[in-house]
C-alpha cells in the first residue's frame, strides 16, 4: 500500500442463509369469520448481497393453526445499512401464498410484503435477527364472488439466525 493513496475495496458479494421463527397474524376475514393469528411458524430467506448496502432475498414461510395454514414464497429487494455489527434493513417482496383453511378450498394468491428488521454479526460466520417486522397483504376468493375477495392485510413477525457465506475474489 502506499500511503496517501487509497485502495479500492472489494465488493461484499455474498450470501446470507437465514432461519427462525415465524408469528403471522393475518387480519383475515373467510365467510365473516376473522381467522386466529397463527402464532407457531418458521421463516427462512436466502439473501444475495450484491454489496455492503443491496441485495436480492427470497423469502419462505409457514404458519399453521387449529383454522388453517398458509405457506409464502416471494422475492425482492432488499437495502441494508451496516453501521460495525448492526446491520438495519428494508426490504418489499412479491410472490405468492398458498392459503388452506379447515373444511374450505385452498387457494394461490398474489402477496404483496415490505418490512424492516436487524440483524447482529456474532462472528464472521453468524449473525442472529432480533426482530424482522412486515406488512403483508394478500386475499382469499374461494368462497366469493371474484368481484369480493377478502382481503388479508396483516404482519408478520420473526426472529433467528443468520449463517454468511462470502464470494470475495482474491
Amino acid at each position: 500500500l502506499i500511503p496517501g493513496v487509497e485502495t479500492q475495496r472489494q465488493p461484499d458479494l455474498g450470501a446470507e442463509v437465514f432461519s427462525g421463527y415465524s408469528g403471522y397474524r393475518s387480519g383475515g376475514i373467510i365467510d365473516n369469520v376473522k381467522l386466529p393469528d397463527f402464532k407457531f411458524g418458521w421463516a427462512g430467506q436466502i439473501i444475495l448481497n450484491i454489496n455492503r448496502r443491496a441485495g436480492f432475498v427470497v423469502n419462505l414461510g409457514d404458519h399453521s393453526n387449529s383454522s388453517a395454514s398458509a405457506f409464502d414464497f416471494s422475492v425482492g429487494p432488499r437495502l441494508q445499512l451496516p453501521l460495525g455489527r448492526f446491520k438495519p434493513f428494508v426490504e418489499a417482496s412479491t410472490g405468492v401464498q398458498h392459503f388452506t383453511p379447515k373444511n374450505f378450498p385452498s387457494q394461490n394468491t398474489p402477496t404483496y410484503t415490505g418490512g424492516v428488521g436487524m440483524d447482529v454479526k456474532v462472528n464472521s460466520s453468524f449473525s442472529i435477527r432480533p426482530f424482522q417486522l412486515s406488512f403483508i397483504t394478500t386475499s382469499y376468493s374461494a368462497l366469493s364472488p371474484s368481484t369480493r375477495p377478502n382481503y388479508f392485510n396483516g404482519f408478520v413477525a420473526q426472529t433467528g439466525m443468520l449463517y454468511h457465506i462470502n464470494f470475495r475474489r482474491s
